[in-house]
């Protein structure tokens, strides 16, 4: 049920991405309609606009999903993070940090371990 009680539903087509439904890794149609219910959730549909086939559904889990894994594992927070080449600059600046720190809790271990032996 999309909503409960017979409250009204938020329905759009949508010709540009947004932040759920949006080319990254996977690509996705676009246009598409996006149905909003009021489930609580604000669950989001994404439909065909030419068959009315369910492309996506996105309800709460997903977008904390969205949020605190995606967000921080690919750096797509923004349509702008997600453009070639300022992703490209993004993740190398922040695979340098993981790098740096990596290397630097190795020289501590060494370090510590010279100091023990």
């Amino acid at each position: 049920m999309l909503s409960p009680a017979g409250e009204p539903i938020a329905a759009e087509l949508m010709t540009e991405e947004d932040a759920y439904y949006f080319n990254h890794h996977e690509t996705v149609q676009l246009p598409a309609y996006r149905v909003t219910a009021n489930d609580g959730w604000n669950t989001r549909y994404y439909l065909d606009p030419a068959s009315g086939e369910i492309l996506s559904r996105i309800d709460g889990e997903d977008k904390l999903y969205r949020w605190l894994h995606y967000g921080i594992h690919r750096g797509d927070f923004t349509r702008f993070l997600r453009s070639r080449p300022i992703w490209d600059l993004f993740m190398g600046i922040l695979m340098a940090g993981v790098t740096l720190g990596a290397i630097t809790g190795m020289l501590i271990g060494f370090r510590r371990l010279a100091r023990g032996l």
